[in-house]
Formats: structure tokens, sequence, C-alpha cells
């Protein structure tokens, strides 16, 4: 599930996945958009790079709360070392 959580934030829930597997898949992510052409009416939207944080259940916390504080502390870790990176918080 993907949901928009701010202005350019987002949030993916992967039930059942395991740590080192949201990881995976968070890279996946990451290189697809980097990837992917982008394009307004104006024209091209130059190079678009994505930072990720990651977290998990139990590992992070048991509430929702707890789980987007950690992945919120993850992604800022990503943007402080250079960005266009995924990060995990300390599982």
């Amino acid at each position: 599930m993907v949901c928009r959580y701010g202005g350019d934030e987002f949030i993916l829930i992967l039930p059942d996945c395991a740590p080192e597997d949201a990881l995976l898949r968070a890279q996946s992510l990451r290189l697809l958009v980097v990837e992917t052409p982008f394009s307004f009416d104006e024209g091209d939207a130059g190079h678009v790079t994505v930072s990720i944080g990651v977290s998990a259940l139990p590992q992070n916390g048991t509430t929702a709360a707890d789980l987007l504080l950690a992945a919120d502390r993850a992604l800022y870790g990503a943007k402080q070392c250079g960005r266009n990176r995924v990060m995990a918080s300390a599982l």
C-alpha cells in the first residue's frame, strides 16, 4: 500500500515483508525513479532522485508513530549522506 504522507513524502506499507526484503524493494524503487525520464508541459523535468528511509515492525517499534519516527530519522540520514540513497533505521 502506498500513501502520500506530506508534500513530497510517501509511505509504503509492506505487510509480511522481512526488513532485508523491504530494503531491496526500496532500492529497486530508487533505481526505477532515477532511470525514469520525467517531463512536464514545459518540457524535461531533469534528473529526479529519491531518498528513502526504512523501518520495520517490531524492530523499530510497535505503533505507527514509532515506525514513522524511525523511518523519518533514516530518511534524514539518507539526505545528510548525500541524497539519492536508501537507509534503514537501526534494526
